[in-house]
C-alpha cells in the first residue's frame, strides 16, 4: 500500500499533468471567453432609472417583468 506521501505526489502530478493537456487549455479559454461576453454585455445595459432603462422597459411586454424591475420601473419612471 502507497504511503500518504506517495498518493499526494501522484495526485499532484496526475493535476499538474491534466493543466497541461490542451482539453485543459480549452476549458479555459472558453471560462475567459464566457466571463468576456458577460461583462460586455453587463456593461452595455442601460443604468437602472435612465431614461433609457425606462423607455425600454415601456417596450418590454410586462409579463417578461421581473419583480424587481417593475418595483423599479414604479420608482424610478412611474413616481418621478
Amino acid at each position: 500500500m502507497p504511503s500518504e506521501r506517495r498518493l499526494a505526489a501522484i495526485l499532484f502530478t496526475d493535476t499538474v499533468s491534466y493543466w497541461r493537456t490542451p482539453q485543459a487549455a480549452n476549458r479555459i479559454l472558453s471560462a475567459v471567453l464566457a466571463l468576456a461576453i458577460s461583462a460586455f454585455a453587463v456593461g452595455c445595459s442601460p443604468e437602472v432609472g435612465s431614461d433609457a432603462w425606462c423607455e425600454n422597459m415601456a417596450e418590454k411586454p410586462k409579463g417578461d417583468w421581473t419583480a424587481n424591475e417593475a418595483a423599479d420601473y414604479a420608482r424610478h419612471c412611474l413616481f418621478r
